[in-house]
């Protein structure tokens, strides 16, 4: 079958949701090992960032009664891998963690990989070692500020996450149990004293930046820690919870970002560290969606129904720009500053999960009907700023990152928000072009 079905002149929505799980089936390997994309060398290293996005969405498919029994099964199966995978390297680290809570804040070693699990691992769950690029990398040989940009504060947080809706939806292993009875406490500890620092975690762009995006995924992992709490899931109360949770900010996550990224009622993504008024000059940032769609953050929340409404209007206006997809953001010039598939495929399910169905079709349709069942990270258009990314756009074939298991995993989430959203109209698996 080609890029597209011609039946009835439709897409067919299940056609490419299934070419995405099968891509993804393929790439999980049995110890649950996924490559972030197995055409890019930065890449090719199991991400943990990018595992829990897989591992979320593959159990969104298998709980999705638009797949068949056999396809459900194998969805849930590799999730499990993945899961199992990412909490045997949170375990390896676990020293690195404990040790962190043993740090004051402004102590070098907290900004160090000798503080934190690393974002990238190898085969066996080890500091990645291979090459990249050419050259011969070693992460475990300098563990020190150099690898900053291996520190990335949404990596337990999504793993929780991916942990809770397990849970939620299909209940939990012996290994899944243990992990979260032995471990929870000193991981929300630790959640609760990383969200106030300088960040080394977004997307490796502007480390010395704090990040709303952060703070807003470890709230989400406090509150999927308290509904595994109220499901009698983990040794700990919800009391306790929200104590650990506000322990470091009055507020916790939530209240920080509420008192120091909104300005002028937009939230924005970035300040400078310990300032006391977020940093607008960046201006918006598209990630700036998953704070308001995948960790549960609304604007009524914030303190003012309008500042999502106005967030989301500043995006499409500035960084949508008249375009099916956004560039993260104006000065991004990350691969040329492209439009990004999973911002876009994000905002589509924004859009679905709140009514706006055309809006969140048109993404989809244009995504599957420009890619077929190929997807990459981005496209390239020219970056706002005029820095020459050519050298890494020839070393990877003068193409994007190609084949971001992320981005299929946003494909599949994306389809199965549209169809739920949809269910019980005429046109709920294949849209009219």
């Amino acid at each position: 079958m080609g890029v597209e079905t011609l039946e009835r002149g439709k897409l067919d929505y299940k056609f490419y949701l299934n070419g995405a799980i099968e891509y993804l089936l393929g790439q999980v390997k049995e110890n649950g090992y996924i490559s972030a994309s197995k055409d890019y060398d930065y890449y090719k290293p199991h991400w943990m960032r990018d595992s829990s996005f897989v591992a979320l969405a593959l159990l969104n498919a298998a709980s999705c009664d638009m797949l068949d029994s056999l396809k459900r099964k194998e969805a849930l199966e590799a999730a499990d891998k993945i899961i199992s995978f990412d909490i045997r390297v949170i375990e390896r680290y676990m020293v690195n963690i404990r040790y962190a809570l043993s740090l004051k804040l402004e102590d070098y070693d907290f900004y160090t990989l000798k503080a934190h699990i690393p974002a990238r691992v190898g085969e066996n769950g080890e500091y990645f070692k291979g090459v990249i690029d050419g050259r011969q990398i070693d992460d475990s040989v300098n563990l020190g500020i150099k690898n900053a940009g291996l520190i990335q504060n949404d990596s337990i947080p999504l793993v929780l996450l991916a942990i809770a809706k397990k849970a939620e939806l299909f209940g939990l292993e012996s290994n899944e149990m243990s992990f979260l009875n032995e471990n929870l406490e000193t991981l929300l500890m630790y959640m609760g004293k990383t969200y106030i620092t300088p960040s080394g975690s977004i997307w490796e762009i502007y480390s010395e930046y704090m990040h709303a995006y952060d703070a807003a995924a470890i709230y989400a992992a406090f509150s999927a820690a308290r509904r595994l709490a109220r499901r009698g899931i983990g040794k700990l109360s919800e009391e306790r919870i929200s104590e650990i949770e506000n322990g470091s900010y009055k507020g916790g996550p939530l209240g920080f970002v509420k008192d120091f990224f909104i300005s002028n009622g937009i939230l924005y993504d970035t300040r400078m560290p310990f300032s006391d008024a977020p940093l607008t000059s960046l201006g918006v940032d598209s990630s700036t969606i998953f704070i308001f769609n995948r960790f549960g953050i609304s604007g009524e929340m914030l303190g003012n129904g309008k500042i999502e409404k106005d967030t989301i209007r500043e995006i499409e206006e500035k960084l949508f720009a008249g375009n099916t997809l956004p560039v993260r953001f104006l000065s991004d010039t990350y691969f040329k500053g492209g439009r990004w598939l999973l911002l876009g495929l994000e905002f589509s399910r924004y859009y679905s999960a709140h009514g706006k169905l055309d809006k969140g079709k048109e993404i989809i349709d244009y995504v599957l009907e420009k890619y077929g069942n190929s997807y990459p990270e981005q496209e390239i258009v020219n970056p706002a700023t005029g820095i020459d990314w050519e050298g890494y756009l020839k070393r990877n074939g003068n193409n994007p990152i190609q084949n971001l298991a992320w981005s299929y995993a946003s494909v599949i989430d994306a389809i199965i928000e549209f169809y739920r959203a949809s269910k019980g109209q005429d046109e709920f698996i294949s849209a009219k072009r």
